[in-house]
This record gives structure tokens, C-alpha cells and sequence, in this order.
């Protein structure tokens, strides 16, 4: 064996790197060892926290693994303002500084923590990149802090694993009385996006909107599957399927996360749609009888319905959602059930810009008519102002529930600038107008007499007519002029001209208070033997209406008529003959008055 003075020069340089390359070798071996017991590990990890970590961050104990040197454990994890973690482990690959390869090649964390809103020093981490530097992930029971000061907006991750490198992950969250599962699968992920099937269901779409940061309506419980692509920057949902309420959705929503506001594009629609699912939106109190699909704002919606005594919902629009997310949204339903009116489809569009929301359209439509509306409500202003226009095309009476009563197509028009954050105030402040007009609306008879104030000819067919096949009078016109003036309605005036009848409405409808003051005349045009003389007054309010005697004339026949009953039976009907000088309206100036209201 030679020995070093024998050696080359190039020998002599192998052998001295060979035994410093040995000796490091011992040194990190004796290093990865001593690694292995909490005593020695704990404060080496501390110190390279505070040399080259994030301000405060330490771990209550930390060591590697045996014989896995290359996976570090800690418990106590405590990153301030981002993360607190119970335990978990970080398992390093050897191969992380080749392009595409991660530096971790899984991380596992129970029990703690999470910021998503960003330390104050870097707001980036927010949305992290996390492909570029783990591949495989074990997480269980971690809270997901979307705002650490807003405990509601908390999802609890469940359990999140799999390998975000191949796209191969699945996760189960909880969160706003709602449930998140996510299947990610390599053949919908690539490139830098993750992909997968999602389900979420849960009370109240709002509320998971809410805790993610954006911003949705108040909606009945949902369940709804969707494809889900996360890419840099986006999330893209589409071949959404499932039920919102008692109503399907299907669609596609994509929120892009790059622009300083979220924007949210959405294209949805509903094969059916129960109209029900609506009303919690204006916090009405539909859709919540047996057999309904019931979430709690449902419920506090009729609660406070029936609590009330008003009609119109005193709902406040929250304009602090909207400063959420900025989007436009189209939305469609093929058909509609249980609507109050018998509406045979919808569709909505409409954007949202800061605090400005624009319908492009709002239209209702019917088995005969549509009602066509635009709408621009305005949360930069204070109060908000909120301008309506729209129109009614050849809308059936049976289509408005009124076929009982009448039949024919009416059309009109309505326009109205409101001023006010909450619905009431809005409706308390309104200008505007409202004009209805028919020339082939058919009136029932026993309707035409009774509203007629024709009581006598009213008797006669009601004991008359045939249920199935009820009498209906042909009108030669029906005009309906409401003008609008700081939340007074008008009525200027409304006209119905029968054969039998000319009727004629005038008055007031209060929408700050919801009083109702209208008066009824009525010119018979043939001897009814049993028409009131002078008015009759509609009073009370919109919700709880009543019918009076307006004048003491009125108020003397009928008294007289209940004493006379008693004693003379059928003499009782003497004071209400009258010999019929009632006169035809002029229908086509009323018609064309109808037709011009809005200018």
C-alpha cells in the first residue's frame, strides 16, 4: 500500500477530496441523527425560523424521522397571522430544485389553523400556489380562516388527500351550515390547473358565499354538483346539476379572482323552477307550507310576515355584499310552478358594477303575454335610487289569476323612480306611473253587477247561473290611469264600461302607509231594481282591504232595507230601484289617455 509521499499530485488531490467528502458525510449523517431527538432539533428549527422564517414563528418541538431523514415533524406549529398547527410532518425531496419537481413531497398537518387572509406584510398569501411546492397532502380537522376576525367566515377542512401534483386529491369541508366534497382526478387536472367533481350543499347559499368572501342572494337549501377547474387566478364551475329549494339548476359560473373586485360571470338555468324558492329573495313568506323545501331564512321571512301588518316586505337591501364581487348574470327558467300568478317562464340578466346593479331584463312570461321590465338600482347614492320601466303585452286575465272573475288580455305600462334602501321607503318615496287597457276583456255578469253595486240583478244570477258555465257580460272598455307622486297612487281614474254598467274608480293608495282611499261609482245603464245610489269607499289598507257605504244616502237605504226585511220581506228591495239613465264611456279617448300615461 503506497503511502501519501508515494502518491501522484492527482492521486494525492482524489484521496484528500474522497476523505473531506467522507467526513462531511459523517458530519451530516452525526447532524441528521442528532436531528432525530426533540432536545437537539427543537431549538436548531427555532433558530433557522427566526433567521430566515416569518417574523414570530416557532414550533414547540421538531424532529426527523427514523429512518426517514428526510420528513421533519413538529408539533405546536405557530406561524402569527397565518397558521397554528397541533401537528404535522414536512417531508422533503432530494429532487426539488429540478424545474417541475416540488419541494416537499408531502405535508401533514391534524388539528389547527389556517389564515387565508395574508399576514399584514404579504397579502399574496392569500391565494398560494401551493403545486409549486408540495405534491402529496394529509390534512384533518383544520380551520380554513377566510378573515381571522369574522369567525363565520371559518371552513373547517375535514380531510384533504391525495396528490395535488397528479390532481388526484379529495377533500371534505364544513363551514356556514354548509358541506363542501371535492374529487380531484388527474384526467381533469394539467398544466396548472386542478380539476375535479365538487358537491356542496347546504342552508343557505349566501352564507357559503359570504364565508369565501363573495356575494350571493338569500336562497332555500341547495345541493348542487359541479365540475370544478382551479386554475392561477380563477375558479370555473360548470355542468352544474342539482336543486335549489324545490327548483333544479344547471349552468356554469366563473369567478375570476385577478381583477381588483371578484367578477362573477354566470350563465343558469332551471328546467323548472318552483316559484316559491323566489320569495325568500324579497323575504316573502312563500314556499313555506308542508312539503316545501324550508331553509331558516324561510322561516324568519314568515315569522316576520306574520308579525306584521303591512304587505309590502320591509326588507333593506345590503349593499355590503355587493361591494364583494362585481359580475353579470343571465338566468333562465323553462318553466314555473306555484306562482301566485300563472307564470309560464322567467328570465332574468342583469350586472352588478361596485353598488350599481343593472337588469338589462326581467322577463315574466305567460301561456298568453309577457310582462317585460328594466330595472337600475343604485347603492352609491344614499338612499339608494332605484328607477323601474317595463311593460305588459296582451297579458291573459287568466294568466293574473283573475279568470274567475273575467277573461281577455289587458295591456300597460309602469315606470317608477324610488328612493330608499329599504323596500318600504322606496315604495313610501315613489314617482311614476301605472296605465292598463283592454278592448276584449269579458266581465262576469254576477261580478259586473255586484261591483255594478247592481245587487237586485246580482241575486238573479247568482240563483241562476250555471257554475259551469258562468255568464260572462262583454266590456266595451277598461282603462286604468295611476299616477304616482311621492308614494301617493292616484287613480285618474280607472274605468270599466259595460253593457250594463259604467263603473268608475277614483282615489288614493297610500304606499308609505298602505292605506287605501277609493271611491266606487257606479251609472247603471238598464232599471236594475237593485243598485245602490251614490258611492261606495275601499278603504283599510293593501293587506286587510274594506268595503263601506260612503255617504248617509247609502247608509239610510241600507238601514232602512234591514228593517223592512224583517217586517215585509220582499218590500225590502223598494228603495234600490232606479230607472237606469246610466251613459256609455267615451272608450277610445280613454283608451288612447291609457296608452300615453307615460309620456
Amino acid at each position: 500500500m503506497k503511502s501519501l509521499s508515494g502518491l501522484s499530485p492527482l492521486e494525492r488531490t482524489a484521496f484528500y477530496i474522497c476523505a473531506a467528502l467522507l467526513t462531511l458525510a459523517v458530519i451530516v449523517l452525526v447532524f441528521l441523527l442528532a436531528m432525530t431527538q426533540p432536545r437537539f432539533a427543537t431549538p436548531v428549527v427555532n433558530r433557522a425560523l427566526d433567521a430566515w422564517g416569518p417574523d414570530g414563528a416557532k414550533v414547540a418541538s421538531a424532529h426527523l424521522t427514523f429512518p426517514r431523514l428526510n420528513t421533519l415533524a413538529l408539533s405546536g406549529a405557530d406561524v402569527p397571522q397565518l397558521a397554528d398547527i397541533e401537528t404535522g410532518a414536512l417531508t422533503a425531496n432530494v429532487f426539488g430544485f429540478l424545474p417541475g419537481i416540488p419541494w416537499l413531497s408531502e405535508v401533514t398537518a391534524r388539528d389547527g389553523r389556517v389564515s387565508l387572509a395574508g399576514s399584514d406584510d404579504n397579502k399574496d398569501t392569500a391565494r398560494p400556489d401551493l403545486r409549486k411546492w408540495v405534491d402529496h397532502i394529509d390534512v384533518a380537522n383544520v380551520d380554513l380562516a377566510f378573515n381571522p376576525d369574522k369567525p363565520e367566515r371559518t371552513l373547517k377542512l375535514v380531510s384533504a388527500k391525495g396528490s395535488v401534483q397528479s390532481g388526484n386529491v379529495a377533500l371534505h369541508a364544513t363551514g356556514a351550515d354548509s358541506e363542501v366534497r371535492f374529487e380531484g382526478s388527474a384526467k381533469a387536472s394539467g398544466g396548472s390547473t386542478l380539476g375535479g367533481r365538487v358537491r356542496i350543499k347546504g342552508d343557505n347559499m349566501a352564507d357559503i358565499a359570504r364565508l369565501v368572501g363573495l356575494a350571493a342572494p338569500d336562497t332555500p337549501p341547495y345541493n348542487l354538483t359541479a365540475q370544478l377547474a382551479i386554475k392561477p387566478g380563477a375558479y370555473d364551475l360548470d355542468d352544474i346539476a342539482g336543486t335549489v329549494g324545490d327548483s333544479d339548476l344547471a349552468g356554469s359560473i366563473l369567478v375570476d379572482l385577478d381583477k381588483e373586485t371578484p367578477y362573477i360571470t354566470a350563465d343558469i338555468k332551471s328546467h323548472q323552477l318552483d316559484f316559491d324558492d323566489l320569495g325568500v329573495i324579497f323575504a316573502l313568506p312563500f314556499g313555506t307550507g308542508n312539503g316545501e323545501t324550508v331553509g331558516k331564512a324561510q322561516r324568519e321571512a314568515k315569522e316576520a310576515y306574520n308579525r306584521d301588518s303591512r304587505l309590502i316586505p320591509n326588507i333593506e337591501i345590503d349593499f355590503a355584499r355587493l361591494d364583494a364581487v362585481d359580475g353579470q348574470v343571465h338566468y333562465v327558467a323553462d318553466t314555473v310552478i306555484n306562482s301566485t300568478l300563472d307564470l309560464t317562464g322567467v328570465e332574468l340578466d342583469f350586472t352588478i358594477t361596485g353598488r350599481v346593479v343593472k337588469a338589462r331584463l326581467a322577463r315574466f312570461a305567460f301561456d298568453e303575454g309577457t310582462i317585460t321590465a328594466y330595472a337600475t338600482i343604485d347603492g352609491t347614492q344614499q338612499p339608494a335610487q332605484t328607477n323601474v320601466l317595463g311593460k305588459l303585452d296582451h297579458v291573459a286575465l287568466a294568466s293574473l289569476s283573475l279568470d274567475r272573475i273575467a277573461r281577455g288580455n289587458v295591456d300597460g305600462e309602469f315606470k317608477a323612480d324610488m328612493s330608499g334602501n329599504r323596500l318600504r321607503d322606496a315604495f313610501g318615496r315613489a314617482n311614476g306611473s301605472l296605465s292598463i287597457w283592454s278592448k276584449d276583456t269579458q266581465v262576469l255578469a254576477l261580478g259586473s253587477e255586484a261591483l255594478g253595486l247592481d245587487i237586485g240583478e246580482a241575486l238573479v244570477l247568482l240563483a241562476s247561473e250555471d257554475r259551469a258555465d258562468p255568464v260572462f257580460t262583454p266590456a266595451r272598455c277598461l282603462a286604468v290611469v295611476m299616477d304616482i307622486d311621492k308614494g301617493i297612487g292616484t287613480l285618474n281614474p280607472a274605468v270599466l264600461d259595460t253593457e250594463d254598467s259604467l263603473i268608475l274608480m277614483k282615489g288614493n293608495v297610500d304606499f308609505e302607509t298602505e292605506a287605501l282611499d277609493i271611491k266606487i261609482r257606479s251609472d247603471a245603464k238598464d232599471a236594475s231594481w237593485g243598485t245602490l245610489v251614490g258611492n261606495v269607499s275601499l278603504g283599510g289598507t293593501l293587506r286587510q282591504p274594506s268595503v263601506n257605504p260612503l255617504n248617509g244616502k247609502s247608509v239610510l237605504q241600507v238601514g232602512l232595507a234591514v228593517v223592512l226585511a224583517q217586517v215585509a220581506g220582499p218590500l225590502a228591495a223598494l228603495p234600490f230601484i232606479e230607472t237606469g239613465s246610466g251613459q256609455d264611456a267615451p272608450c277610445g279617448a280613454l283608451l288612447s289617455r291609457a296608452k300615453n300615461a307615460q309620456g
